[in-house]
């Protein structure tokens, strides 16, 4: 799985938020001031992180939005929004949406890990339940139809990089149901 980083998930966040297809500062800026308020905190982050502050200042019109996105600014002061989310550095001058923005974006950083070692506890039980049971690993290969050298691959050397947390699942179920 590939890793984000902070100006592709903020990206991605604002257009979420905004249910949006394309990324554009006047149409998400236009979408804030009528209420998106869910836009602001990934908006207004990708703003400061991609040094496009003064574009989007152009397109809000709104008194307390300026002074907010003045606030970010003066509040980051030159840090790395993306360095700051993954020390877990807390956000207290800002209003709690950019800490849970933050906060958001670590756990999508750190899903890999999550889902690797979520991986190696299904292998574990797994393997410990074949052993148990005596089943080959052909015969899960077979019957499931998975790819027979990343079965094996899993299996003997717990490559758990080798098959999506779904088909780690299907497998430990078999091996359990066997």
């Amino acid at each position: 799985m590939r890793r984000p980083t902070f100006v592709r998930w903020a990206k991605r966040e604002a257009l979420l938020a905004a249910n949006a297809k394309a990324f554009g500062f006047k149409r998400l800026a236009g979408l804030l001031q009528d209420g998106f308020e869910n836009v602001k905190a990934p908006l207004f982050l990708y703003a400061y992180e991609t040094d496009d502050l003064a574009r989007l200042r152009r397109y809000i019109l709104d008194a307390s939005l300026l002074d907010e996105l003045k606030r970010v600014e003066n509040v980051m002061g030159e840090r790395s929004v993306e360095k700051l989310a993954l020390r877990g550095t807390p956000m207290r001058l800002l209003p709690p949406e950019y800490q849970a923005c933050l906060d958001a974006f670590a756990r999508a950083y750190r899903t890999p890990e999550r889902l690797e070692a979520e991986k190696r506890v299904l292998w574990e039980q797994t393997t410990h339940e074949q052993k148990r049971k005596g089943i080959p690993n052909s015969t899960v290969y077979q019957r499931l139809g998975l790819n027979p050298g990343n079965v094996n691959a899993y299996l003997k050397d717990g490559a758990v990089e080798k098959l999506s947390l779904e088909n780690a699942r299907i497998l430990l179920e078999f091996v359990m149901d066997y």
